[in-house]
C-alpha cells in the first residue's frame, strides 16, 4: 500500500470544481529527482528550491576554483543534495501547493493512485457526490 496526501483548493466555486482541482501527492522517493535534479525541480514549478540549488551549485564551483576544493568533495555534496531531493520530494511537492492555496485536507493509503481517488471520494459525504456527478 502507498501512502497519497491529498490537497484540495481552499476556494473552489463548486463541489465539482474541487474533485476536479484535488491533487494526490505519493509519499516516496523521487527516482527522477535523484538523477536530473534541476529539471525535476523545474518541472514541478519548485522555482525557491531551484534557486537554492543553482546557488549551491555556483557555490560549490566558486569554492572548487577560489579555494582548490577538491573536486571529489564537490561532487560528494551534490550527490547529497541530490539525495535529498529524491527523499524529500513530495514534501517540496506539498510545501509547493500549500504556498498555493491547496491546504493538505487528508492522508490516505491505496494500492495505486486510482485506487486512493476511489477511497477518497467514496469517504465524501452523500450531498457532495451528488453534486459532484454531472
Amino acid at each position: 500500500m502507498s501512502v497519497f496526501f491529498v490537497h484540495e483548493p481552499a476556494k473552489a466555486s463548486s463541489p465539482a470544481e474541487r474533485a476536479m482541482k484535488t491533487i494526490f501527492v505519493k509519499d516516496g522517493f523521487r527516482w527522477l529527482a535523484l538523477f536530473f535534479t534541476p529539471l525535476w525541480l523545474l518541472a514541478h514549478r519548485l522555482w525557491l528550491e531551484f534557486a537554492l540549488w543553482l546557488l549551491a551549485t555556483l557555490g560549490l564551483t566558486l569554492s572548487m576554483r577560489l579555494y582548490g576544493l577538491n573536486p571529489g568533495t564537490s561532487m560528494l555534496i551534490s550527490l547529497l543534495i541530490s539525495l535529498y531531493c529524491g527523499f524529500e520530494g513530495a514534501s517540496m511537492i506539498e510545501a509547493r501547493l500549500e504556498r498555493g492555496n491547496r491546504p493538505l485536507t487528508r492522508v490516505i493509503a491505496g494500492a495505486s493512485r486510482d485506487e486512493a481517488e476511489q477511497r477518497h471520494f467514496a469517504s465524501l459525504p452523500q450531498a457532495q457526490r451528488q453534486e459532484q456527478q454531472p
